[in-house]
């Protein structure tokens, strides 16, 4: 089996091998996704209220909002965490998690039908929610 392999996206027998090896399930293959500019419109939501939230290091900013593929969420956590993206309904769409500092996670969003979600930030007792649409 192959471990690694290194194949250009502008070169039409790169691709043709990559497709077929991941065909053949000789290799994986994700695409890489770009990371946006983060001046794009977007929706940003802090713990509590103003006065704590300077004292609680904890945030949650998503971008692009609206999202099409892929949101990215940046994140500041003092421990680890967990994101979720919740249905209209509140059903758990996707769970991943999160290393504690300031970072930021990429979150596919393709394949879910058009709408508006809920993206939950869990950090220890604290929970923070704010809206994610779907394209």
């Amino acid at each position: 089996m192959i471990k690694q392999m290194r194949i250009y996206v502008n070169n039409p027998a790169g691709i043709s091998a990559r497709n077929l090896l991941t065909a053949n399930r000789l290799m994986s293959y994700e695409a890489v996704v770009p990371v946006p500019d983060t001046t794009l419109k977007s929706l940003a939501a802090e713990f509590d209220k103003l006065k704590k939230a300077k004292d609680d290091k904890t945030a949650i900013h998503v971008f692009p909002n609206p999202a099409s593929d892929y949101t990215i969420v940046n994140y500041a956590l003092e421990e680890s965490g967990m994101v979720e993206l919740l249905s209209q309904d509140g059903r758990v769409i996707r769970s991943e998690n999160l290393k504690p500092g300031i970072n930021q996670h990429l979150l596919r969003t393709d394949g879910l039908t058009s709408g508006v979600y809920t993206l939950s930030l869990k950090s220890g007792n604290k929970v923070l929610t704010t809206k994610l649409v779907v394209k």
